[in-house]
């Protein structure tokens, strides 16, 4: 589980010759690793497989827990678990998963991304735990389910909510608050974040101390604030900026 002190980056994967290349990508993890970073997040948006990358960056890594965050309908969730899962197993228990979504556009209802973000919640949470799990909800089916080999310890699985209209953030808090394990939103302080996280944990039977916190920032160079220590922090430079060694040395030491 990701812990309240973690420090994680979170980059886009990238798409095929794109520079930089996979192998920056290693680099990059073996500095983050090395620095004393906790977690290593690839986003995807229509490149590169982050799973598949992650498994060449599993190789290199002994310690930096590996995510992919991925956003809800560009593949079923049930290939997303199968993925995890591998990854999982091969890094010996370091791999997460995020569903990423985007804000609505078009005056489409935040209740709308919610639910569907929730269902791909609760079939990775499913079949990380349960086996040959069945599953019936309005856009995705589960019958006897296959996921296997995956660990004892099930992978975290969690939402990183946009930059959203607060009825938006609610609705979407609401439905991690059933069926994450890790949280990662912005938008205001991790205190206010964090008592809303568990007053809908409670509120869904969950109970405080269900669901881990993390809080985004963003630039070029890593942040100077201090943070709330009952929040892990999530850095996120701009697309295409992988940052130096000594740019990871400092994030890892906030």
């Amino acid at each position: 589980m990701p812990d309240a002190s973690a420090r994680a980056l979170l980059v886009d994967a990238g798409a095929p010759g794109d520079n930089p290349g996979p192998e920056a990508f290693v680099a990059l993890a073996e500095a983050a690793e090395a620095a004393g970073l906790t977690h290593l997040v690839l986003r995807a948006r229509g490149g590169r497989d982050a799973f598949v990358l992650l498994g060449r960056i599993a190789a290199a890594t002994r310690r930096l827990g590996l995510g992919a965050a991925l956003p809800p309908g560009e593949r079923p969730p049930a290939l997303v678990a199968k993925a995890l899962s591998s990854l999982d197993v091969l890094s010996g228990g370091r791999a997460l998963a995020l569903v990423a979504p985007e804000a609505p556009g078009g005056g489409a209802p935040g209740a709308d991304l919610a639910a569907e973000v929730g269902e791909e919640l609760e079939v990775l949470r499913l079949l990380q735990r349960v086996p040959a799990p069945d599953y019936r909800g309005v856009r995705h089916h589960l019958r006897r389910a296959w996921n296997e080999p995956r660990r004892p310890v099930p992978p975290p699985v969690g939402v990183l909510v946009p930059a959203a209209p607060p009825d938006t953030v609610a609705a979407l808090l609401s439905v991690a608050a059933r069926a994450a394990d890790l949280v990662v939103v912005g938008g205001d302080t991790p205190r206010v974040l964090a008592g809303a996280l568990e007053g809908a944990a409670a509120a869904a039977g969950r109970g405080t101390g269900a669901l881990v916190l993390w809080t985004p920032v963003g630039g070029t160079t890593p942040p100077q604030a201090a943070l709330s220590p009952a929040s892990g922090l999530l850095w996120r430079p701009p697309p295409g900026h992988l940052p130096s060694p000594d740019a990871l040395r400092g994030f890892a030491s906030r």
